[in-house]
């Protein structure tokens, strides 16, 4: 395990053109040995020059992930040319699992990138059209269309771990049981799990709640002995209010609601952070 933390544990100063700026690089997260690493000594000098590339790529002069720069990270994938598609997919491969790894260090861009290229592998899927071909035209079940959207996903991004449908769908009945027989409250999964990006072992369950008593005793509870599907690093709730049930979508489009008699999958379709802000971007829902 020395090994993982050697190349973990990044000290160092870069010089890189107009991001000219020292980097004390410390990532504590920890791989699971399942996982291949993708960190090494230069990572950050390699993210730093695929930033730029993907800036030229996407036309932008603003670069952070503030509303205004990530909408017009939107509105100019719509218009690039198939041939800067083609190489925005490619950077987007080769670089993913990378940046995912470098996030953790909160010292540089790499947050920031990684929040990009979510929002890039999410438009360019288009989940909203997914699921609406395959469920309606098709007549897949939800099951068989999460592990085809989990599919195209692992396509554009080459993470290492494939999830399958019924890996999310089985840990929200673990919660449904445990947490909701008895009372009607609502619990909502989102984010790289949900939206077939996490690691095994080595990613955490975004999950919250809209009731406080509900998370105390969720804090309470040994939820990864319970939640045995997908191995997962970490599962914390935390409260929020339903109109923040919105913002949840806005970078990762699938969001999965949790009640007492029933399982929802809410597929945002694309939208601006006004649009959503103002809860006026559509979303189709598949029931379990």
């Amino acid at each position: 395990m020395l090994k993982w933390m050697q190349t973990v544990i990044l000290a160092m100063s870069m010089v890189m053109g107009s991001m000219a700026q020292a980097y004390q690089l410390t990532c504590n997260w920890v791989f699971s040995e399942e996982v291949e690493i993708f960190l090494n000594p230069d990572s950050p000098q390699r993210i730093l020059k695929a930033i730029e590339q993907y800036k030229a790529i996407m036309g932008l002069t603003e670069f952070n992930h503030k509303p205004g720069s990530l909408d017009q990270a939107k509105i100019n994938l719509q218009h690039l040319s198939p041939e800067k598609k083609a190489e925005l997919h490619k950077l987007i491969s080769e670089y993913y699992n990378e940046v995912k790894a470098l996030k953790y260090n909160n010292d540089g861009p790499f947050k920031t990138f990684k929040r990009h290229i979510d929002l890039v592998v999410a438009r360019e899927i288009n989940a909203a059209e997914f699921f609406k071909e395959a469920i309606y035209n098709k007549g897949r079940s939800l099951e068989e269309t999460l592990s085809a959207y989990y599919e195209r996903v692992q396509k554009i991004t080459k993470v290492p771990v494939v999830l399958k449908g019924e890996d999310v769908l089985l840990t929200a009945i673990r919660l449904q049981d445990r947490f909701l027989s008895e009372r009607d409250n609502t619990i909502v999964l989102y984010g790289s799990f949900v939206n077939g990006k996490a690691y095994s072992k080595s990613s955490d369950l975004d999950f919250a709640v809209m009731n406080p008593r509900l998370e105390t005793q969720m804090r309470e509870t040994e939820l990864l002995g319970l939640l045995k599907e997908f191995p997962l690093s970490e599962a914390q709730a935390h409260t929020i209010t339903p109109a923040q049930v919105h913002g949840l979508g806005s970078m990762n489009p699938l969001v999965l609601i949790v009640r007492k008699n029933y399982i929802v999958l809410r597929v945002y379709e694309n939208g601006l952070h006004k649009d959503f802000q103002n809860k006026n971007v559509k979303f189709h829902e598949f029931y379990f």
